[in-house]
């Protein structure tokens, strides 16, 4: 089978990793999937169109579409690209870790990284913003974040899982941990090199 017969067939889907689950049981799935994961659940606010000055809010034909591709859909968090940097970066742009084409994330947006027991989030200096909870992370400052913390990258919902926070998730849910943290007690690995970011603003 060639590697693009085998990427098309990857599960994307929470009910795609739901039935993975119950047919091969947590502990062979924890070892398949070690690795914490993302789940998109929504759009948030209004944002600006790339083309023009209209605003347009997520009732929109096109944000309804959006929202059905992003609903229930799983990211994982892991190293994707050979790069020598202990964080994981998510964004627009296709060297990144975790590639998300969503015209609201800055082309390098935010990264992850293990410190001490927990994982740490930080953003890049990207255009909407990154939030953890109801908090704004200010630039190129991690923060540490929880298993089932409630994110929002650009306009983009999302809830971070940890492997077992996730095969909990899969299982009949997981709720939502809004505490966030400065992070205290270790220190964080030195974040990606700044790079020019080009996204479309949020109003």
């Amino acid at each position: 089978m060639s590697a693009a017969s085998q990427t098309a067939r990857e599960p994307r889907y929470v009910r795609q990793f739901a039935e993975i689950l119950e047919a091969i049981g947590p502990r062979a799935f924890k070892k398949r999937y070690p690795t914490p994961a993302l789940v998109g659940f929504g759009l948030f606010g209004a944002i600006e169109q790339a083309k023009g000055r209209r605003t347009h809010k997520v009732q929109d034909n096109d944000d309804l579409q959006a929202i059905q591709s992003l609903l229930d859909r799983v990211w994982f968090v892991r190293r994707r690209v050979s790069s020598g940097s202990e964080w994981i970066t998510l964004g627009q742009d296709s060297d990144n870790d975790i590639v998300i084409a969503e015209y609201t994330l800055s082309s390098r947006h935010c990264a992850f990284a293990w410190r001490k027991g927990r994982y740490a989030l930080a953003d890049l200096g990207s255009l909407n913003g990154t939030k953890a909870g109801s908090q704004f992370l200010p630039p190129r400052q991690p923060m540490l974040i929880h298993d089932g913390q409630h994110l929002t990258l650009g306009r983009i919902q999302m809830l971070f899982f940890d492997a077992d926070g996730f095969i909990e998730h899969l299982q009949g849910g997981k709720p939502i941990l809004p505490v966030t943290e400065r992070g205290s007690g270790g220190v964080a690995p030195p974040l990606p090199p700044r790079r020019r970011q080009g996204t479309t603003r949020r109003q």
